[in-house]
């Protein structure tokens, strides 16, 4: 699959080649993760053995991969004036996020200097990680715990590159190849959170801000399809690590069984896959780390943890109930059960559960097996069961409907384009309006994929309606892609039909 040169501009164009390249990149995002195994099983007469949520999933996560790659490049790419931002949140989720760590990223420069600083928050542990080239994630350096200790009045003012502050003050260096430095506040608890309040400041002021312009925004749009063709390969290695395993397998951290970049500092990780039907449970149990920080969470088979419902689906060191015997033991399920440390599956047949130990003990590996659910009782709220729940594979209905949204989608995203060469000036105004097709679809996918919708509190509100299906994420994408065809076509005053 090759490049878009566009129309109308001549194939010298950068920014149409740059912007046609990502686009481009979200149709071979679309073939890795959702559509070649599709097509494989249909020549078998059935789906490829692909559960619908699976689907849906892998097309949702390749859209969250493709607002981050945006976010870190083309919103926030100025490494003279650097800014905290979420890179995690309740709908942008990857490379096996934490729900009870509060991720924040800036880019940042290795040849400049800079102060991170301000107030601390109550979290039980918060780090700080220099990063070099995102396309590779190598941490160069990081800091965490008793060293990154408040203040008096619990500040934190923390000094990234340059020369080492004198009195022993908290400081990171920098290397030629830093790009990235990664905030981690760790909660072992949902209650009563007071996060830190931090911001990145160069300590050398920048000179004027330079208007934006085509060259400019072409390469960051080259670098985000480069981080977006990084993504999509690991989240494509993940799921082959889920088809290699059946019933409980307990994995290696790192290496080929799971390799993702942003590792954290000071952080242990053991992953457990899980292929679990209606009638079975996984139990995963072993000893308690003596740690800041411990805990579990279940993830999809693409990396994302579980959306936060009315069920659990991560525990910590405050919400895990022990044994007698000082050992934890995990129960993960399709339906209730009595025990403790009950976790929802939520509707996936297939996926993750995370164990992670912060600065402690390390947590060794732990025993996984799959029993029959009739192994537990249900919780005392429920005389019976209701009944199993569904697990439904993906059809070829559901299949084509995802196929149509693609395409829709990325014709959006072309035609999008087409109206900005034909209306817009070059320079200044026609860079602006690239970027505000960029900036329709990253809205639009909060609004409309996503179903997430902003309250007085500043967060936001997600719609819960349980398991994601191919169909209703589909409907989702078409009304994306109408948006963000009508935002460009808006500038000549036609809406599209």
């Amino acid at each position: 699959m090759g490049q878009d040169l566009g129309t109308g501009t001549g194939t010298d164009d950068v920014l149409r080649r740059a912007w046609g390249g990502l686009v481009a990149e979200i149709e071979r995002g679309f073939d890795l993760l959702v559509e070649t195994d599709v097509e494989a099983g249909v020549e078998a007469g059935g789906t490829g053995g692909r559960d619908d949520v699976d689907a849906a999933e892998g097309f949702r996560h390749l859209l969250r991969m493709v607002d981050v790659c945006v976010a870190l490049d083309v919103e926030h790419g100025d490494r003279n004036r650097p800014s905290l931002f979420p890179l995690i949140t309740p709908t942008r989720k990857l490379y096996f996020d934490n729900p009870d760590v509060r991720y924040e990223i800036a880019r940042i420069r290795g040849s400049a200097s800079y102060r991170l600083h301000g107030r601390r928050g109550d979290a039980a542990y918060v780090t700080v990680a220099v990063y070099g080239t995102l396309n590779g994630g190598r941490m160069i350096s990081s800091i965490g715990g008793p060293d990154l200790a408040p203040d008096a009045d619990g500040t934190i003012d923390l000094r990234l590159g340059g020369a080492p502050p004198p009195g022993g003050r908290p400081w990171l260096p920098l290397d030629a190849d830093a790009d990235a430095v990664v905030v981690r506040q760790y909660f072992t608890t949902r209650t009563s959170r007071s996060p830190a309040r931090l911001r990145i400041d160069p300590t050398v002021p920048p000179g004027p801000r330079e208007p934006l312009g085509e060259a400019g925004l072409a390469y960051d749009l080259v670098t985000a399809r480069g981080k977006l063709a990084l993504g999509v390969r690991l989240a494509a290695a993940l799921d082959r690590t889920g088809r290699r395993h059946h019933g409980a397998a307990v994995l290696a951290p790192t290496g080929e069984d799971i390799a993702t970049p942003f590792g954290a500092p000071f952080c242990a990780y053991v992953p457990v896959w899980f292929r679990l039907e209606a009638d079975e449970a996984l139990v995963v149990e072993g000893p308690a780390p003596t740690a800041p920080y411990w805990g579990a969470h279940l993830a999809n088979r693409w990396g994302e943890s579980l959306d936060d419902g009315d069920t659990p689906v991560a525990r910590t060191l405050a919400t895990t109930e022990l044994d007698a015997d000082g050992r934890y033991r995990y129960v993960v399920s399709h339906r209730p059960v009595d025990h403790p440390n009950w976790l929802d599956a939520s509707g996936h047949r297939e996926g993750f559960l995370i164990l992670r130990c912060l600065h402690g003990d390390a947590p060794g590996l732990p025993e996984a097996r799959v029993v029959p659910v009739a192994t537990f009782a249900p919780p005392d709220r429920e005389a019976s069961w209701r009944g199993a729940p569904r697990l439904p594979r993906l059809d070829l209905d559901g299949w084509a409907a995802l196929v149509g949204a693609r395409d829709a989608l990325v014709g959006a995203l072309r035609r999008a384009a087409d109206h900005v060469d034909a209306t817009a000036g070059r320079g200044v105004e026609r860079a602006t309006a690239y970027r505000s097709i960029a900036r329709t679809f990253a809205e639009g996918r909060e609004l409309l994929v996503e179903q997430a919708f902003p309250c007085r509190c500043g967060s936001v509100v997600v719609a819960d309606a349980g398991p994601l299906t191919s169909e209703v994420l589909a409907d989702r994408v078409h009304a994306l892609a109408r948006a963000v065809e009508h935002a460009a076509s808006a500038r000549v005053g036609a809406c599209p039909s």
